[in-house]
């Protein structure tokens, strides 16, 4: 079993809905596993955003929607989001993001690739 380090996502800007195509899809054909997440607001103003981690071809649902937060206005340290930490996507399993305002909230995730 090989355990690789991944960055899973880069500086992505968060739309006001869900995207039509997710954030991040496990394509890799092993198990990632996420050990960092975090995100930066560059508004004035405090942002709610929405993470679900979705199964394979599916729109996410409220089922799906794993951690809610208020992301402080900009000026204060990048939020950490530890009930995202362990957190697995297998085969197809994806990453959606949502804020409730569109391109102010930057996303950050990485993790392990874990292949037999």
């Amino acid at each position: 079993m090989q355990r690789t380090p991944i960055v899973i996502l880069a500086s992505y800007l968060i739309p006001v809905a869900y995207a039509g195509t997710p954030v991040h899809t496990n394509s890799s054909g092993g198990i990632e596993t996420l050990s960092s997440f975090t995100l930066n607001n560059s508004s004035a103003s405090a942002v709610l955003v929405t993470i679900a981690l979705t199964p394979a071809a599916a729109a996410p649902t409220a089922a799906d929607e794993l951690v809610t937060v208020t992301v402080p206005a900009a000026g204060s340290a990048p939020t950490p989001l530890p009930a995202l930490i362990g957190q697995h996507l297998a085969a197809g399993q994806s990453i959606q993001l949502k804020a409730a305002t569109a391109g102010v909230i930057t996303a950050r995730a990485s993790g392990y690739l874990t292949t037999p």
